[in-house]
């Protein structure tokens, strides 16, 4: 037992930001309707806070990327059919 210090956006720790995704959803103790997982990555590039408090539409620090637009096209694309 012990800790890590690693990569992260300051609250969740990138390794275990994309575990659940990569790792824990396969398992069918988890996951036991099978449903898909994707691992997808946005680049973390916030505006000025002089522009926008919140880091702009190209955030992805961990609450923010709700509104990262990349992201919300990927989920759009999703829900309409279609794949990202």
């Amino acid at each position: 037992l012990g800790m890590v210090k690693g990569e992260g956006d300051g609250s969740v720790p990138l390794l275990s930001a994309g575990f659940m995704c990569a790792k824990g959803w396969q398992s069918p103790h988890l996951n036991p309707a099978g449903a898909k997982t994707l691992v997808r990555e946005y680049p973390h590039e916030p505006w000025s806070i002089l522009y926008d408090i919140r880091g702009g539409p190209t955030t992805a620090d961990h609450v923010d990327i709700m509104g990262n637009m990349e992201m919300i096209n990927d989920i759009l694309s999703i829900v309409s059919g279609g794949s990202v």
